[in-house]
């Protein structure tokens, strides 16, 4: 409103100094020549003025009106997946200037933001009992006795879908981020280092060695077993030259709006007497337990590293379980140590041992 008011007498005080102006041109008479001066002068504030005004009303309209828009929560609430994401792409953009890495940045953090969450994270894991040997070209190749054959197995609870439309689980599908050091005693090793490996048999190998099974089940179903899907296998040495394997454990099912699922997925690694078993956090995940079952012959060290910002009400380190209560973000990383131990797996650790505690009131 007063905005009108600043317009309207602009265009006034225009009309009046053109009218005086006008009206008193060429008089010879002081009061006309006075006149003819203060016509003029109200016509050149006036249009200033006006000009000022017009100019300040585009940035309004072009800066103003869309921050504010833009900033509120309801003109965020209305926009869709991709035209939110288009927003803070080109807010990022403004903010990073010549960054390549921004669109990927965006769009994995899009990602994880709209995946269901998810809670009661269990994982535990165990000696296997039953060795398998590997196999390439027909053949069976024992495994060491210094390469230990592990279970993991997982589980854990989605929340429930609240966007408009179906989200694939943890936002792009994957259950679980595989990694692991290749034990140098391993027929897969040899075959890297000689460059006899192809990508058939790594991927055989894979679906032999690890042996990944997943399990999912819709509120009010039954559960399904379904085929994972193995994606970014990726065998490298490092300049220690320690050979590691990783790859994503997904899925393409898909939870639709109101939906929530139970996941329960296994897998099996080889490792060696003197290792570790790392589990990273692939999306938001609340309350967390990591079991060690049967390593009484080894000493654990237990390693935590929740990614900054996770909110962490109670952190406690046993030594053989994680338990956490609170919400970790991806790329939290909980791991557990081993080497043999002649002491039944004694460690100065103290059977509990708080390493973090929130107050409820969150200070």
């Amino acid at each position: 409103m007063m905005r009108n008011y600043v317009v309207s007498l602009c265009i006034l005080m225009v009309l009046i100094g053109d009218i005086i102006f006008l009206l008193s041109f060429g008089g010879k008479t002081p009061l006309l020549a006075n006149l003819q001066l203060a016509g003029e002068t109200l016509f050149e504030v006036g249009a200033i003025a006006l000009i000022l005004e017009t100019i300040n009303l585009k940035r309004w309209a072009k800066e103003e009106v869309v921050t504010s828009l833009t900033s509120s929560p309801d003109f965020l609430k209305k926009l869709s997946g991709d035209a939110l994401t288009q927003q803070m792409k080109l807010a990022a953009k403004a903010r990073f200037r010549n960054d390549p890495g921004v669109d990927d940045a965006v769009d994995w953090l899009m990602t994880t933001l709209r995946a269901p969450s998810r809670s009661r994270y269990r994982v535990e894991l165990e000696p296997h009992l039953e060795p398998t040997p590997e196999s390439f070209d027909g053949r069976h190749f024992p495994l060491s006795p210094t390469v230990l054959n592990l279970q993991a197995r997982c589980s854990y609870q989605t929340a429930v879908n609240r966007s408009r439309g179906a989200v694939p689980i943890n936002g792009d599908g994957t259950i679980h981020s595989f990694f692991a050091l290749v034990p140098d005693e391993t027929e897969l090793a040899g075959r890297y280092r000689a460059r006899t490996l192809t990508t058939d048999d790594r991927m055989a190998w894979i679906w032999e060695m690890i042996a990944p099974q997943l399990e999912v089940k819709l509120e009010g179903q039954d559960w399904m077993k379904l085929e994972p899907e193995i994606r970014n296998v990726e065998l490298a040495e490092s300049p220690h030259h320690k050979i590691s394997l990783k790859f994503d454990i997904c899925c393409s099912l898909v939870l639709h709006p109101g939906q929530q699922a139970e996941v329960s997925y296994t897998h099996r690694q080889l490792a060696g007497t003197h290792d570790a078993y790392a589990w990273h956090a692939s999306a938001r995940t609340t309350d967390f337990t990591f079991l060690m079952r049967n390593f009484d012959d080894y000493t654990l060290v237990p390693v935590a590293g929740p990614a900054s910002r996770s909110t962490i009400e109670r952190l406690d380190l046993y030594r053989d379980e994680i338990r956490l209560v609170g919400l970790i973000l991806p790329e939290s990383t909980f791991a557990f140590a081993w080497s043999p131990s002649g002491s039944n797996g004694a460690v100065s650790l103290p059977r509990a041992s708080t390493v973090f505690e929130t107050p409820q009131d969150g200070r």
